[in-house]
């Protein structure tokens, strides 16, 4: 993919983009994000070639700029230490059910950064999924009665597993092997709770119960 050799001519491709999210959107954030996006994913960018897998490049580096994103705009700075624990707890389940899944021939990976370092998706498991648990943690409505703490649970692994699944059958991001949307979400569902488990416990010395601190 040339993930990290920077061609001229790839930086021409967005500059309407550029020059739209400099003007009276985000100012220099905006701008500063941009040129890190070019920089650092300019496989992305480049035009020609093999049109699917500079697409799949273009997605796979979307979901970097939306992890930060993300963060910036969920994380309120008094919660960053607990934003961490989140994030860096995560990847251990992340992990092994990633690889696992890879080694086991359940489902593979044939468009990924970082491709001859590892074999699952670094970005899934090791950005998008403890982002997300991350602000799962924070804004989980512990103080609310148990529906709406039902429908927390289960909106995010839902949500996950539709984009994974628009994903498998658009894209070469990821490819079902013997494996289905609902094992996703199974597996999703679980490392969310298990990771807003450790934080409660991490948090507040509690495992008992949803509701409480």
């Amino acid at each position: 993919m040339g993930l990290f050799h920077a061609k001229a001519d790839g930086f021409a491709g967005v500059c309407s983009l550029e020059r739209l999210l400099s003007i009276r959107v985000g100012g220099r954030f905006f701008h500063v994000l941009l040129l890190v996006y070019q920089v650092v994913f300019p496989a992305a960018f480049i035009p020609g070639g093999n049109e699917p897998m500079n697409m799949n490049a273009l997605i796979e580096a979307s979901v970097w700029v939306i992890s930060v994103l993300l963060l910036l705009i969920f994380v309120p700075r008094a919660n960053v230490r607990e934003a961490w624990i989140s994030y860096i707890f995560l990847q251990l389940p992340t992990w092994f059910f990633g690889l696992a899944a890879v080694q086991w021939g359940l489902i593979i990976y044939p468009s990924r950064f970082f491709d001859k370092a590892v074999s699952t998706s670094f970005t899934y498991e090791f950005l998008a999924l403890p982002v997300i648990s991350a602000v799962f943690n924070l804004h989980y409505p512990k103080t609310r009665s148990f529906w709406p703490k039902i429908v927390y649970i289960l909106a995010f692994p839902t949500i996950l597993t539709l984009v994974e699944v628009i994903l498998e059958r658009n894209t070469l991001l990821v490819a079902y092997i013997k494996w289905t949307g609902y094992y996703s979400w199974i597996t999703i569902a679980f490392t969310l709770l298990l990771g807003y488990w450790f934080y409660k416990w991490f948090a507040f010395g509690s495992l008992h119960s949803f509701g409480k601190r």
